[in-house]
């Protein structure tokens, strides 16, 4: 027997009821399985040869065997004259005869139950083969679906990720810059104070005109502004000292033109 089919009735002789719920076991069986395939596989021709002649040989011993079977019975049959001598060298003869027909048939029923055996063994191993073809099926079919439950979240992140950097590159346009932000409130509450020349300190006014203004817009103003907002009118009394020193020189540089348009018309 092939060390390669021993191997496989020992394998399947080994291999567990239910393989499916032992898969290292499986896939262990299914290893030696086709190890010993590929072994059968090299030295196959090499044994159909061997077994080829051996069966030759068996059939030409046995025919050998039955045709000296034959030749003593004839060398018998010659020497022995009596009716009951004869009867009994032709039963032996049919006998014979019986018998080599009897041998090509248990060749022919050896070489089928020899296929049975090898169908069996392969069989089992066919069934190893297959059930690890499942396994292997339905390891490919989850990490297929897993696959594609990946890839579909892979997707979804990437459409979010997108959506996210657009609404941010769309949120600056529609907020206002933090520094245009901040002016706009200090513009808001800054107060503007323009400080007003009235008529009367204008050049080439007279001092009482320029003094009755000045007397009567003191109380006016006094009234009008309460004590809590005199601190923010600080500055703008600053403003109004720094006119009046602007208007006396006006005054003075008025008046000294005054004096001198006398004095170029009495020339």
């Amino acid at each position: 027997v092939p060390w390669g089919q021993q191997h496989m009735a020992l394998v399947a002789s080994l291999l567990p009821p239910c393989p499916t719920s032992h898969i290292p076991t499986l896939q262990a069986a299914f290893a030696h399985l086709a190890l010993a395939f590929r072994c059968d596989t090299f030295t196959l021709q090499q044994r159909v040869q061997v077994e080829k002649r051996a069966r030759d040989a068996a059939e030409e011993n046995i025919q050998e065997e039955m045709g000296q079977c034959r030749a003593a019975l004839e060398r018998l049959g010659q020497s022995c004259g009596s009716a009951g001598c004869k009867e009994t060298l032709e039963q032996l003869q049919h006998n014979l005869a019986v018998l080599s027909a009897a041998i090509e048939r248990a060749t022919r029923a050896a070489e089928k139950l020899g296929a049975v055996h090898q169908e069996a063994r392969m069989s089992r191993a066919a069934e190893v083969m297959v059930q690890h073809v499942e396994n292997l099926k339905r390891h490919h079919l989850r990490e297929h679906a897993e696959l594609e439950e990946m890839k579909r979240l892979i997707q979804q992140n990437s459409r979010n990720r997108q959506l996210a950097e657009t609404q941010d590159d769309v949120e600056p346009r529609l907020r206002p810059h933090p520094l245009k932000r901040t002016f706009q409130q200090g513009s808001a509450r800054r107060r503007v104070s323009i400080a007003v020349i009235p008529k009367q300190l204008l050049p080439g006014a007279s001092p009482e005109s320029r003094a009755a203004p000045a007397a009567d817009l003191e109380p006016e103003g006094a009234q009008r502004w309460p004590s809590t907002q005199r601190s923010e009118l600080e500055p703008q009394d600053q403003d109004s000292a720094v006119t009046g020193k602007l208007v006396a020189e006006a005054d003075g540089r008025g008046s000294s033109t005054g004096d001198e348009e006398p004095e170029q018309l009495g020339l």
